[in-house]
């Protein structure tokens, strides 16, 4: 009974996301990929794989969920998001070879999650397209390293079959997580060949042939055709790849030192970090899978950002990552620290968790607020919609704006490409719409 109370924060998680995940209605690229089972599915994924994005397996299985009722994507958004906590959990148990730290780093997952800043959250998480691209490849990545370790450690007896098609899978999702999934699987192997005489029991040909089934996967994406088309795009307008790294330096900068939207993230696991290594000397060192892993989250953060400085495609959505792997080095370092017997430090601590679990909470039910608003809107919108394509006589069609368009992601009246798209999606290419 104890274990599975450990859990409740999942519990949590799972249910306050739900709750805004069902105020979500369609933004931006949905109208494109909803489009797809009306214009030819099969035939509209091939092009868009050969002519426009590499990310197969995501808009595959985005413009399913756009087919099915929404509350089937909500509850599916609700449970990645629930089992990136869960598996980095897992990963923290499976290192530490203990499960007695396993309520804690979910609690404080569970606040970090609960409180990713709306810029964030509205790009990546809470719309359908943005949450198949940031978030579904995190829980494949998070589970891949989780069965990647745990096949690892047992020298690769079980599992091994397993780990490959993970690894190919979770590396032909989108760049980003593709390149975290190689790097994870290419560290584990430097690091295995640096501590041969520790793991000389553990074969190398399995580390060789999962590396290979991600690189494979990886390919499937980066050489797709369409990303030489998309790569050229990008930089038509761009003076110099300088200039655009350039002004990718400055916005890493500007979101990372100086957004307060990321200060909380910033502020718990610089805090964590520096009492980790004010009280190293007071500690058993740590041992080493606990090095391998925390040295790892730390290169695949960073390496999450820099990675994207050759391209114009990036925003806050690209952040998520280096959110989401700051949160994990957060419970990882806390996992780190003994369970204290000083009864005034305890209550501290309780204090502090529950501050801060109140924080988020409130956080993340302002959000489902502001999102319930937008979706009333949007309701409205379709209603009118429906009642100009049944009206004999056709004048204009009048359409309200989102009130708050935080609670959005690029509206019909934000780009002409979504607009078009819009029209298309609703077949009112013809209508003369006006936006109040």
């Amino acid at each position: 009974m104890k274990k599975i109370a450990n859990y409740w924060p999942l519990i949590l998680l799972f249910f306050l996301t739900l709750i805004t995940n069902l105020q979500i209605g369609l933004f931006g690229d949905d109208y494109f990929y909803a489009s797809f089972s009306k214009l030819g599915f099969w035939q509209m994924h091939i092009k868009h794989y050969l002519e426009s994005n590499g990310r197969a397996l995501v808009h595959f299985l985005d413009s399913l969920f756009l087919i099915l009722p929404q509350p089937i994507w909500a509850i599916f958004n609700s449970f990645c998001l629930c089992a990136i906590a869960y598996f980095a959990c897992k990963i923290i148990t499976l290192v530490k070879a203990s499960s007695k730290h396993t309520f804690q780093t979910l609690l404080l997952f569970t606040i970090l999650i609960l409180a990713i800043p709306i810029k964030v959250a509205r790009q990546s998480i809470y719309w359908k397209t943005g949450s198949m691209n940031y978030v579904f490849p995190m829980f494949l990545f998070f589970l891949y390293w989780y069965v990647l370790l745990k096949s690892f450690l047992s020298h690769f007896q079980k599992g091994k079959l397993l780990v490959i098609l993970l690894a190919f899978i979770s590396s032909l999702t989108v760049e980003q997580e593709g390149m975290m999934t190689f790097g994870v699987t290419l560290l584990l192997l430097i690091y295995y060949l640096w501590k041969k005489k520790q793991y000389h029991f553990i074969p190398i040909k399995p580390l060789i042939l999962i590396l290979t089934s991600s690189l494979t996967g990886l390919c499937t994406l980066l050489l797709a055709p369409s990303q030489f088309t998309r790569i050229q795009l990008e930089h038509a307008n761009d003076s110099s790849l300088f200039s655009s790294a350039k002004e990718y330096y400055h916005f890493l900068i500007d979101t990372f030192l100086f957004s307060k939207e990321y200060r909380l993230h910033i502020f718990i696991g610089l805090f964590l970090l520096l009492a980790f290594i004010i009280t190293l000397s007071k500690r058993p060192p740590l041992n080493t899978e606990e090095r391998f892993v925390f040295f790892t989250t730390i290169i695949l953060a960073i390496g999450s950002q820099v990675m994207l400085i050759i391209t114009t495609s990036y925003g806050e959505r690209t952040t998520l990552p280096a959110i989401i792997m700051l949160a994990f080095l957060s419970c990882l370092i806390l996992s780190f620290f003994p369970s204290t017997q000083m009864k005034w430090l305890s209550i501290c601590k309780q204090l502090l968790a529950s501050s801060l679990l109140t924080i988020a909470i409130f956080h993340s039910i302002t959000m489902s607020q502001n999102y319930h608003h937008s979706n009333m809107i949007q309701k409205q919108n379709i209603a009118k919609i429906h009642s100009y394509i049944d009206a004999t006589e056709k004048k204009y069609l009048i359409l309200q704006r989102i009130d708050n368009d935080d609670y959005s992601w690029s509206m019909p009246y934000n780009s002409n490409y979504h607009s078009y798209w819009f029209e298309k999606y609703y077949q009112i290419e013809n209508a003369k719409i006006i936006w109040n």
